[in-house]
């Protein structure tokens, strides 16, 4: 007889979800949700995502914030690539 609900994730399992999101792998919850599901069979709908990242301590922005992170350090202020945009929007 198996206890617990299965649906959830383990305590190792949660581990390799911080460390993922961490990395900047994901862009979108829907992207996590998807990840969850083919690495560990379990389905989570989009709010249950939101839930897990609260309980690891992920804040609800964390996503926006990481990419604007991940995207300023991508960018070398010695190729110009925010005064290409900015004359792209003008």
């Amino acid at each position: 007889m198996v206890w617990g609900n299965l649906g959830f994730l383990n305590q190792h399992q949660e581990w390799e979800v911080t460390e993922e999101v961490g990395s900047g792998r994901f862009r979108t919850g829907g992207e996590i949700m998807e990840w969850v599901e083919s690495e560990y069979g379990v389905s989570l709908r989009l709010g249950g995502v939101y839930s897990l990242l609260a309980r690891l301590g992920w804040s609800p922005g964390f996503l926006k914030d990481l990419m604007r992170r991940l995207m300023s350090e991508r960018r070398s202020p010695s190729t110009g690539d925010s005064a290409r945009r900015s004359e792209v929007w003008e």
